[in-house]
């Protein structure tokens, strides 16, 4: 029996990782890059005040975080302004009354466009941004049908890995082992509708993805830090690496 584990790596019972047995596939994705090309459309589009909410600071979600600001950062320096970033972890997966609350504030505060990224936190966020009329991104999979206020999503190939995967198992082509996959192999992306931006549009995106996928922009991850960051954002690589950015962490 051939196995797909998705966003999953074996480990023993102290979390060391293990060799993968031939016949299960473990993908990962690098969610920095989906964070990136977000972060990036959002400054294009023309939003200068962004946040980010994740749920709880583990890798994935840290690296979705990261890749946000770097790409905001790099639109900020092609466009020569100045964006300020709002950022947290709200430390659950699941949506809750608190969490809206938080999201409108940012955006009474001025905040114009929050990147969702954790399971259900999605649903308070984005109810928070259509109370004051703002903005959201999705994560993982395309959100534009879960609230209007999506404009765009950083998405994780799932759906075409398993069927990749389903087929090279019936054609005998099965590799078992641990895979991370990105824009290398188009396993990473925004949502391919982009009705709802009106300064950032295809042609932009495909440059850019391009770029990505080609190794030309390096993006920094939660294993290039110090490790006891843990999430924190102003972490002194990444916060020399954000010349165009000022981030403001709420721990």
């Amino acid at each position: 029996v051939k196995f797909v584990a998705i966003d999953f790596t074996p480990t023993d019972e102290k979390e060391n990782p293990v060799d993968v047995a031939d016949n299960v596939y473990c993908a990962t994705y690098k969610e920095q890059q989906p964070g990136y090309l977000a972060g990036y459309a959002a400054v294009k589009e023309g939003y200068t005040k962004i946040g980010f909410m994740g749920g709880m600071a583990l890798p994935a979600v840290i690296n979705y975080g990261y890749g946000y600001l770097q790409g905001a950062n790099d639109a900020a320096k092609e466009l020569n302004i100045k964006v300020t970033a709002k950022y947290t972890y709200t430390g659950t997966f699941n949506e809750s009354p608190e969490i809206k609350t938080k999201a409108t504030g940012w955006y009474n505060g001025g905040t114009d466009v929050i990147f969702a990224c954790g399971g259900q936190i999605c649903n308070s966020i984005f109810a928070a941004a259509e109370d004051t009329n703002k903005k959201s991104i999705g994560v993982d999979s395309d959100q534009k049908d879960d609230s209007k206020t999506v404009i765009t999503s950083a998405m994780k190939g799932v759906k075409q890995t398993v069927f990749d995967e389903i087929t090279n198992a019936f054609n005998d082509k099965f590799e078992g082992g641990a895979h991370v996959l990105g824009a290398e192999g188009n396993y990473i992306g925004l949502s391919t509708d982009f009705s709802r931006l009106k300064k950032f549009k295809k042609a932009d995106y495909d440059k850019v993805f391009k770029e990505v996928k080609d190794g030309k922009i390096k993006i920094l991850t939660n294993a290039d830090v110090d490790p006891n960051a843990k999430g924190d954002p102003n972490t002194k690589v990444l916060k020399d690496a954000l010349t165009n950015v000022t981030v403001s962490y709420e721990n």
